[in-house]
């Protein structure tokens, strides 16, 4: 009878001490297990809180920023081409319509050639204005019909020169202009015998236009026309320009 009790009694003892592990163990997994939720006072602060962006949003700021910066390099490209340059070297050929001595001594065409070299630099403090120097070649030849008593002429030009660019209206690209020039110009006429040496006085008005091929290149169309001594001249002109 005392064996029995005895066993009973080891059997209770390890019920209790199986139920108190188990209920430890219970009590362990419920507190790892609540460990890994957030308190519920920070709830509302992670709530509120943005860790990061969206992908889309991200994307489309990206795509933002990208069209933002080529339309900036559009932008000062284009500038650079229309803008004023510091310097312009510019030269071409010409025709000049010149009814001068010779041509009124022997009643025919004026009609004459010319070669142009320009320079030209930006005025500080004004944008659209140039000033500078145009240096011009002129030849004119007379047929009276005798061989060997052709008259010619030739003259050299040396011009205070400033042009102003007007802005582009529909092609960027291409700028209309107009222009004074002023200065002392050499006018030689060759007679079979003799040559005879006048120095005038010539000025000329100069609308154009300029078209910008690149930010070094552009090609000219000159129609200039005014005063050379105390008679008309006309001398349209092509020329080539390199900015620099």
């Amino acid at each position: 009878m005392g064996r029995i009790l005895f066993v009973l009694g080891l059997l209770v003892s390890f019920s209790a001490t199986a139920a108190t592990v188990t209920t430890k163990k219970t009590t362990l997994t419920k507190t790892t297990t609540t460990k890994t939720e957030p308190p519920p006072d920070l709830l509302p602060l992670l709530s509120n809180k943005t860790l990061s962006e969206p992908p889309a949003t991200h994307a489309a700021k990206t795509s933002t920023v990208t069209t933002e910066s080529t339309s900036q390099s559009v932008t000062t490209v284009r500038h650079h081409i229309t803008s004023t340059p510091d310097w312009r070297f510019s030269a071409g050929p010409g025709m000049v319509f010149y009814g001068g001595n010779l041509a009124k001594s022997t009643g025919t065409g004026t009609a004459g050639y010319a070669l142009n070299i320009g320079a030209l630099t930006g005025l500080s403090g004004y944008e659209n204005i140039m000033v500078g120097a145009d240096l011009g070649f002129n030849s004119w030849s007379y047929d009276v019909g005798t061989p060997g008593a052709n008259p010619s002429a030739s003259g050299v030009q040396v011009l205070a020169t400033v042009i102003y660019q007007f802005p582009s209206i529909f092609i960027p690209e291409l700028r209309p202009f107009a222009g004074l020039s002023a200065g002392p110009f050499v006018y030689v006429a060759k007679t079979p015998g003799s040559n005879d040496s006048t120095l005038y006085l010539e000025v000329l008005l100069r609308p154009g236009l300029l078209y910008q091929a690149s930010s070094e290149l552009a090609f000219g169309l000159e129609t200039k026309f005014g005063i050379l001594g105390t008679d008309f001249v006309f001398a349209p002109q092509l020329n080539i320009n390199l900015s620099l």
